[in-house]
């Protein structure tokens, strides 16, 4: 049987005008959720969502759920009533693949915008006229094709005044004082008002009711609204009593009813209600539920059909009311009024806890009879609050029902407890403090003292336990539906690295681990088709099981190990993964918390499986706190093996896997979103939501998250710690790591239901890997050299608190993933001056852009000198910083400074060191030397060139580059001739003084220029070329 389910509820006009406040419309989602105006988002799978990712302003946005299966539709919807007429306005943004689908906008059925490929944030306006309207957002994917998100985005809608329907305020008061006592070591909290629920159903199958009854109440307690006053039309063929009369229903019964020749029976049993018609006028009939207490959203569910085949055309509303029975206090659950068909089909309604009644309103025009059976209403009825705990200000259990809670890990010394009461979507103001001191803990035989927040019963130690849902085989293992032993789980690791030789690797992170008894190492894989290679692919971590005895995502991510090794060449989301991403997995961080009793059984129990490690530390407390924070952590072997480990593989995005709940949880956990939010926060909740919700395609209750229905929450606002690896790598690793939290359970035996897991998180697993390869990367290199740079890449007037990156040997590789966007980014290194750069990226791709960084200091250019014996000369460094001069290339006392050096009167040949610095910040930055050599030579291997006389003959400028002008002391002809250092002559002419001399083609060094005058006398001047 099809059921027709709407979830999500549409505020409407027909709430009293007296009662309501007319005001602008305006919807930016700044409330974090869809709340304000109460959407309708119809589709379970591609629901839309709340996002932070990139709104036009504010903060938030609204986005369709995004796509993987073709022929999808996500729809959001609103109803409203307009007191004006004016402009509709709204932004938004696409993002789909060409010709693979679009976004649709349509007013009261009438398409009004559409837009389709890659579209930046644009506005829409079109008149709106004064009344009630329906408004219809639509994503379609109509193609395989896939590019980035394949959704729209939309904000700021803004609207002409009307009516806002609000829903009731649910007052929270605050507990009263709990009662705190001690016994040993555990601290038993009470209080009053506890949490207590009860399922309501209202049933009518319409037998009760007497044949041919108006408007009858019957055992419910149903009443009627006759809008139209009128009589029913006469039927000529079919009879039954009160045909005729005024009514809104009547009680039909399919075997007293006279000329039935449509052959119509009641769904179940022989009696329904019918709403007859009218000649010429449409139907205006009520049927309206009793007064309701629910406390969570319940559901109204009935049958209903047309009398007919000739008139299949007789339409209802259905319809709640938060005040009372008036026709004009009730606000429809849906944009559309509802066809029915000849055929009985049921259909069902989600209506909010606030409603008192809720009522079906009949609206056929000149069809025949609208019937209708089977009417429920099934909801719960609460009373009291489950509550949160605290100690000592940290909340260490949240919904509990009981008015009574057992803290058996809160240690030697003085704790204090407050309760706050979970009123909906908020929580109470605290109680009073209870105080209690304990003097001693004891600890139970063979049981170490659990000190952390995670509750559990320790039962007596039995090694006869079930452990059938254990593999004790490799081949048992590889079916994929049982926990290895430990033996088994290092055998998978070896069978890994020997049949996949060329795409897997098993690193040792920790050899020997704490346990005494039992020997347990640290292992990762390593899954790559560049192993043993340098690549400037970004490397990405998955790791699991820090708590021992939270194994699903243990096995999760062994078998997502395996499946990637085994589908390497034939799976194209696997190759697409390999090819960009240098993929590690560490399935197991705390062995000996896994197999603590023994290797070959793992239970929740404190006993088999511990939380801690051996040492009964809690390894997700046991990391280097973050500036601004103070405590004592003592660094355990498994914490110190992972942080060695990690930091020379420079890992750009990593996520760590705990059981528990079901949520995704980004940094920070040290402090709550108002407290510090982390500049990436926006990328963060979008990546987490892209993981959840291909999750939900497969199962749309998984991953859903345990705060306001939003599956992606930051740490501290849903769990503080401090001390956390999730702080620590995102902090000091300039990593990206996520915690999720995969299964509430954290054992499962049943090996029929821990294969689902694999099968609803496969293909997020997949593309979350892939997010490290997106927004903008590349290499930075020395300009000089081409050799690779350690940089710091800056997001301005965006990072902060360490969310810059680094760039890293051997190849200068930098990865920043990053929301889509325009970014300018600037790259510094120490003694290298900034560059900056302009980037757009754009979702699901990686932007590449190398950047070459100039030295702030370089060797000094310097130019070797000719003299003769018992000369001086100067020598000349070109260089932009401070230079200094040295005798020989290891001294470090400086025998002169400044770009000019003038020689001692030289008899011999000498060379010279020079180098520039330059103070960068707090940073001295220091060239490579460079040497100078002045060549003491002898004349008579000149001959004839080298007749030096006293000459008025001039050059300059010296050292010269380009030309050289001469200046001799007469107006003669001058025959001139240049010789290098070796006597050959690259130059010879006869000028007439003064000359410029072109020499730009010559190379640079040191020259002699011989000039002749007529009377046959010679002058020799020595110049330097330059460049």
């Amino acid at each position: 049987m099809n059921r027709f389910l709407l979830v999500v509820l549409i505020m409407a006009a027909m709430m009293p005008l007296s009662a309501q406040v007319s005001q602008s419309i305006v919807e930016d989602w700044e409330s974090g959720d869809f709340s304000v105006l109460s959407w309708e988002r119809p589709d379970l799978q591609y629901r839309w969502e709340v996002t932070s990712e990139g709104a036009h302003s504010g903060r938030y946005c609204a986005r369709s759920g995004n796509y993987y299966t073709l022929n999808t539709e996500s729809v959001l919807q609103l109803g409203v009533y307009l007191t004006e007429s004016g402009n509709l306005s709204y932004y938004r943004k696409v993002f789909s693949a060409v010709g693979s689908g679009g976004f649709r906008f349509w007013l009261d059925g009438e398409l009004r915008d559409s837009l389709a490929g890659y579209v930046e944030w644009g506005e829409f306006q079109c008149p709106i006229s004064a009344g009630y309207h329906v408004l219809k957002f639509s994503y379609t994917k109509n193609q395989t094709a896939s590019k980035g998100s394949d959704c729209v985005w939309i904000d700021d809608i803004h609207m002409p005044d009307g009516i806002i329907v609000h829903g009731q305020e649910n007052p929270c008061e605050t507990p009263e004082r709990p009662q705190a006592s001690v016994n040993g070591n555990e601290v038993t909290i009470s209080w009053s008002n506890a949490y207590h629920t009860e399922d309501v159903v209202i049933f009518d199958d319409v037998e009760g009711h007497e044949f041919g009854a108006v408007n009858d109440p019957g055992t419910v307690g149903w009443s009627y609204i006759d809008g139209d006053g009128a009589p029913t039309a006469p039927f000529s063929v079919l009879s039954f009593p009160n045909a005729g009369e005024p009514m809104a229903f009547v009680v039909l019964d399919d075997y007293l009813l006279v000329g039935n020749q449509y052959d119509v029976s009641a769904h179940s049993g022989h009696r329904f209600f019918g709403s007859p018609f009218h000649s010429d006028m449409a139907n205006d009939d009520w049927i309206i539920s009793p007064e309701l207490n629910f406390t969570e959203p319940f559901t109204f569910s009935l049958y209903a059909r047309s009398f007919a085949d000739r008139f299949p055309n007789e339409k209802f509303v259905v319809a709640y009311s938060m005040s009372n029975t008036d026709a004009a206090s009730f606000i429809p659950l849906h944009c559309d009024p509802i066809t029915t068909t000849p055929e009985w089909h049921e259909y069902s309604f989600m209506v909010p806890a606030a409603a008192k009644y809720v009522a079906l309103h009949c609206i056929s025009h000149d069809q025949y009879i609208f019937c209708m059976d089977d009417l429920s209403i099934r909801g719960r009825r609460a009373s009291g609050h489950p509550c949160n705990v605290y100690r000592d200000g940290v909340l260490i259990a949240t919904g509990v029902t009981d008015s009574l809670f057992i803290d058996r890990y809160a240690g030697v010394g003085e704790h204090c407890y407050t309760i706050t009461y979970i009123c909906g979507e908020t929580e109470s103001a605290h109680s009073e403090t209870a105080c209690v001191r304990i003097n001693s803990v004891s600890i139970p035989s063979e049981i170490s003292t659990a000190r952390d927040t995670e509750p559990y019963d320790l039962p007596s130690i039995s090694k006869d336990a079930n452990n059938s849902h254990m593999a004790t085989t490799l081949e048992e293992m590889l079916r994929w539906n049982k926990f290895p032993t430990y033996d088994v789980y290092t055998e998978l690791l070896q069978h890994f690295q020997e049949t996949f030789p060329n795409l897997c690797e098993i690193d040792t992170i920790l050899d020997t681990t704490p346990h005494p008894d039992l020997h347990h190492s640290i292992f990762a894989i390593h899954i790559s088709n560049t192993l043993g290679q340098a690549t400037t692919k970004p490397a990405f971590l998955y790791s699991s099981t820090m708590h021992g005895w939270e194994v699903v995502c243990y096995y999760m991510v062994l078998r997502l190990a395996d499946y990637i090794l085994n589908n390497a060449t034939t799976d194209s989301a696997v190759q697409r993964l390999l090819d960009n991403v240098d993929l590690y997995i560490c399935p197991l961080e705390n062995p000996d918390g896994t197999y603590h009793l023994s290797n070959d059984l793992i239970l929740k129990d404190g006993i088999h499986s511990t939380y801690h490690n051996y040492n009964d530390v809690q390894l997700n407390r046991n990391y280097p706190l973050l500036p601004g924070l103070t405590d004592s952590v003592n660094i355990q072997p498994e914490t110190q093996a992972i942080i060695d480990w990690v930091t020379p593989r420079h890992f750009v995005m990593s996520v760590n896997f705990h059981c528990g709940a079901e949520i995704v949880n980004y940094p920070w956990d040290a402090w709550t979103t108002a407290q510090r939010s982390h500049a990436d926060a926006d990328w963060f909740r979008y990546t987490g939501q892209n993981y959840a919700s291909l999750c939900q395609t497969q199962d749309t209750a998984y991953l859903y998250g345990e705060y306001r229905g939003r599956s992606v929450i930051e740490g501290a606002d849903w769990s503080p710690l401090i001390g956390g690896r999730q702080d620590y790598m995102t902090y000091y690793q300039r990593c990206r790591e996520v915690t999720i939290e995969m299964s509430y359970q954290s054992v499962i035996t049943d090996t029929l239901v821990l294969p689902t897991f694999w099968d609803k998180s496969k293909n997020a697993l997949l593309s979350y890997a892939m997010e490290c390869s997106y927004g903008f990367w590349g290499t930075v290199t020395d300009a000089v050299t081409g050799e690779p740079v350690e940089a710091l890449i800056k997001v301005l007037n965006h990072d902060r608190f360490n969310s810059e990156v680094l760039s890293h040997l051997p190849l200068g590789t930098y990865h920043r993933p990053i929301m889509a966007g325009t970014y300018t980014v600037e790259v510094s290194a120490p003694c290298y001056k900034t560059e900056t750069f302009t980037v757009t990226t754009r979702p699901g791709v990686g932007i590449r852009h190398d950047v070459v960084l100039h030295r702030q200091t370089a060797e000094p250019e310097v130019f070797d000198q000719y003299i003769l014996p018992g000369m001086q000369t100067t020598l000349v460094a070109l260089s932009q910083n401070e230079v200094f001069w040295y005798d020989s290339d290891t001294s470090t006392r400086a025998i002169a400074t400044g770009n000019r050096f003038t020689t001692p009167t030289l008899y011999d040949t000498t060379t010279y060191y020079v180098e520039e610095r330059y103070q960068d910040d707090t940073m001295l930055c220091v060239s490579p030397r460079s040497a100078v050599t002045v060549y003491v030579i002898d004349t008579s291997s000149f001959n004839s060139i080298l007749e030096i006389q006293d000459s008025e003959l001039k050059i300059r400028p010296n050292p010269a580059e380009d030309y050289l002008i001469v200046e001799g002391d007469d107006d003669g002809p001058l025959h001139v001739e240049i010789y290098d250092m070796n006597g050959i002559s690259v130059f010879e002419n006869t000028i007439k003084c003064p000359t410029k001399l072109d020499i730009a083609k010559m190379t640079s060094g040191c020259y002699f220029l011989k000039a002749t005058y007529v009377n046959g006398r010679q002058s020799v001047v020595k110049f330097i070329k330059m460049r």
